[in-house]
């Protein structure tokens, strides 16, 4: 059965971690084999380095299981840097992807980046001013 299917209905903890059990004992038996293939062997190498975060959304309530809202999130901000070209410097870049992140956070949470960004810089002006 798929696990996506066993979370309807919001099940309780108990059994949302009994799920999240036997999917890990599922997953370790493939990640134990030995693969001829080098992608297979990159793409499981991938597999084990998250495996500790890949079933979180079983016992989460309410996350998805996949990462598709946060790719498409990020999708916009990408195709914006790629369009002004690289940045000069590791600041700028980590400037630009903390507004971008800020920015995305407030829309999801239905408020208006431009309000809530000067609201949090007015804060911020004023408890460096105290």
């Amino acid at each position: 059965m798929e696990l996506t299917a066993c979370l309807v209905g919001d099940p309780p903890i108990s059994l949302r971690k009994k799920l999240r059990a036997a999917a890990k004992r599922r997953s370790r038996y493939w990640l134990k084999k030995k693969y001829e293939s080098i992608d297979a062997e990159r793409f499981i190498g991938k597999v084990r380095n998250g495996f500790d975060h890949w079933f979180t959304f079983v016992t989460v309530p309410g996350l998805e299981p996949t990462n598709n809202r946060a790719e498409r999130a990020l999708k916009e901000p990408v195709v914006q840097r790629k369009i002004i070209g690289t940045f000069r410097n590791q600041k700028g870049t980590r400037i630009y992807e903390t507004l971008m992140s800020l920015v995305a956070t407030w829309k999801q949470q239905g408020l208006n980046p431009y309000e809530a960004m000067a609201q949090s810089l007015t804060t911020a002006w004023a408890k460096a001013a105290s």
